[in-house]
């Protein structure tokens, strides 16, 4: 929790988000945010979060406080004002409610969201505040409310569904008893499969559409061979459960925030007779290695991303070879790095630019 770069740390986050496939890219949110000042003085609070219409701005004793937005080097922030400046160790709620389109336009190298007519993910979106320029970890609970027998999916733990008042969905709870800076969601017309990992001991599911339930147990089988070989060779899984979450194909691959893994759809249909089914076990040993590099042992700054996906894809090919008997993978993403990256585009894993290379991906992942 990078806590020394300013004088606020944000400590948990309490969101309620509504979505609907009949209104794309329309959301409405409330979140309530806790702050902790870590120096004396403190008279503004600015949160990141896309630029919604704001329609409450209240703290813990629901009255108005003076929220304004302005304009950063890290885009739109919303600034609010406490009522008296706070003292270090003084926590401070700030009670939001907003509504507002997104904007799922691919950023950098993935959708940070996406609507279909039976689907629904929101993954990197800036819908919940956090502080601008930081990497704050929090805690706390998503909870995602949709019309109709649709499901979810999310980071965090599964705890349970609210029917509607009027019976015409439900509210998705889930609780983020770590530290983390991810509430990431996938909606569709799911079935929770579940498992369990006898070593190192933790519950495992998947959150599969119709027809990929049948093939279930060959991804769980997946998920407990690689939980098992990477609680050998590193440190015993730290968490408390693994999900498996499907996202739209359109995701182009996978994403592995705390505790759940989230992959494209297509994947989850592969079966062990197919000869594609290594691209399956590839893909999820990268991204069940987040657990380890990127959430176990994260990034301290945007510049030190090869952290998480260097050692994840090192790890991946180091799981290949245990579960293939071959070094294929590692020759495969040697080549591709030694014949695909020109000299003068070499940049070292370690340099900043690397985020703007073209060959980021090559350097990063492979090198």
């Amino acid at each position: 929790d990078n806590t020394s770069l300013g004088a606020l740390d944000l400590r948990t986050l309490d969101v309620s988000v509504q979505v609907s496939v009949a209104l794309p890219e329309q959301i409405w949110v409330d979140a309530v945010v806790e702050i902790l000042a870590l120096e004396d003085g403190v008279d503004q609070i600015q949160l990141r979060l896309d630029p919604f219409d704001v329609f409450r701005c209240d703290d813990a004793a629901g009255d108005p406080l003076l929220c304004e937005w302005t304009s950063t080097y890290y885009g739109k922030v919303l600034v609010v004002t406490p009522p008296t400046p706070l003292a270090a160790g003084e926590t401070f709620l700030v009670d939001l409610g907003y509504t507002g389109s997104l904007s799922c336009e691919t950023e950098f190298m993935l959708p940070p969201c996406g609507f279909g007519e039976d689907r629904i993910f929101i993954t990197h979106s800036d819908y919940f505040p956090t502080r601008p320029g930081a990497y704050d970890t929090f805690s706390g609970v998503l909870r995602v409310s949709v019309a109709g027998n649709l499901s979810v999916g999310a980071t965090g733990t599964f705890v349970g569904k609210v029917p509607w008042e009027d019976g015409d969905g439900y509210t998705w709870i889930f609780e983020h008893q770590f530290e983390d800076f991810h509430m990431s969601f996938s909606v569709a017309d799911f079935t929770r499969v579940e498992g369990f990992a006898e070593d190192p001991g933790v519950p495992i599911s998947v959150f599969v559409t119709g027809e990929h339930v049948d093939n279930a147990g060959a991804v769980l089988a997946v998920m407990e061979d690689v939980l098992g070989f990477y609680s050998e060779i590193f440190t015993p899984f730290p968490w408390n459960k693994l999900d498996a979450v499907e996202l739209p194909d359109s995701f182009s691959g996978g994403y592995g925030p705390l505790s759940t893994i989230m992959v494209m759809q297509g994947i989850f249909g592969v079966t062990p007779e197919e000869g594609g089914f290594m691209s399956l076990v590839e893909l999820f040993s990268h991204e069940i290695a987040h657990q380890w590099w990127g959430n176990f042992v994260a990034p301290g700054a945007g510049d030190s991303v090869w952290v998480s996906e260097g050692f994840a894809e090192f790890s991946s090919k180091l799981h290949s070879e245990h579960w293939a008997g071959h070094r294929w993978g590692f020759v495969r993403n040697g080549m591709t790095y030694t014949y695909g990256v020109p000299q003068t585009n070499d940049n070292a894993i370690t340099d900043p630019l690397v985020a703007v290379n073209p060959y980021y991906f090559y350097i990063v992942y492979n090198k």
